[in-house]
């Protein structure tokens, strides 16, 4: 599973905000929360409880709470920080930003070593400054979510 950070990060900041909620998720409290549309939030519902991350609430039809498997996915996060439409996911060696949309999610992945490069210098080559830059707000201004 953990190579699932990596081909659908955005998947596991959508675990992630589940797992904040006090209880049970439907889509429109995830929506509302994320900033995505009730139809997107309802599709990535769908894709945790498709990889046994998410399972639907016994007698509730459309109420959602983060598995056992999806429990152990966010514990294998080595850090993580949420503000506003914005996730920043730190699993060693790589940060992973997500971006939610309104349909959408968009992500960027940079090395432990690429920030820390950034921070530094301030500048960096490539278009992956702009991404660097919020990956510092984030960590920076985001609530950490503390690990237990």
């Amino acid at each position: 599973m953990a190579e699932l950070i990596y081909e659908k990060p955005w998947l596991v900041a959508v675990l992630v905000a589940v797992s904040e909620s006090e209880g049970p998720v439907t889509a429109k409290e995830l929506a509302r929360r994320s900033g995505l549309r009730p139809k997107t939030a309802k599709y990535f519902l769908w894709q945790l409880e498709r990889y046994g991350l998410c399972a639907r609430v016994e007698g509730e039809r459309r109420s959602y709470v983060v598995s056992e498997r999806g429990l152990k996915l966010i514990e294998r996060l080595d850090a993580c920080w949420r503000r506003g439409r914005y996730t920043l996911l730190l699993k060693h060696p790589h940060y992973v930003l997500v971006k939610f949309k309104k349909t959408r999610a968009s992500w960027w992945i940079a090395s432990v070593e690429e920030l820390e490069a950034f921070k530094t210098s301030g500048s960096f080559p490539t278009k992956k400054a702009s991404a660097l830059r919020k990956m510092l707000e984030v960590m920076e201004l985001g609530e950490a979510r503390s690990r237990s």
